[in-house]
């Protein structure tokens, strides 16, 4: 089994929440491999030019053209994302988004902005997640086998 730092795609929409939600993250002593697209188009077109998929995939419900929840169930369809880890962030409380979310295929829901208590909702949501602390600061790793 090998242990490494997770790499992490967030799907969102607004520039600012993913520029804060880094600087956040940052401050509160994350070390994270960070990968930003800003709509779903560009995640699926990345999706067809890429040869490293991420492990893990957080997406913003409320997406323009096609949704967080469409964008979700549309990823479970393809077989090469079957190990992919998808959390939903998100700013809505109506717990229907939270149960319909988590009935597509989510890991996990959490709350915008992202903080510590959702990363580590996030690494609580699958057993391949830990969060570790090393030199660097906190860092979120997947154990995968070889």
């Amino acid at each position: 089994m090998i242990r490494r730092a997770a790499r992490i795609a967030r799907i969102d929409d607004n520039a600012d929440e993913l520029l804060l939600t880094g600087k956040m993250l940052a401050l509160q002593g994350f070390d994270l491999q960070l990968t930003d697209y800003h709509s779903a188009e560009d995640w699926l077109t990345a999706l067809d030019e890429s040869e490293g998929l991420p492990d893990i995939v957080l997406l913003d419900l409320r997406l323009p053209r096609l949704s967080g929840l469409d964008l979700l169930r549309r990823s479970r369809e393809r077989p090469s994302l079957g190990q992919v880890i998808f959390c939903i962030c998100s700013g809505s409380l109506d717990q229907s988004d939270r149960r319909a979310a988590l009935a597509a295929g989510a890991a996990a829901f959490v709350a915008k902005p992202l903080n510590r208590d959702g990363i580590e909702a996030i690494a609580a949501a699958d057993p391949r997640l830990s969060l570790v602390d090393a030199a660097a600061g906190r860092r979120l790793m997947i154990t995968e086998t070889a």
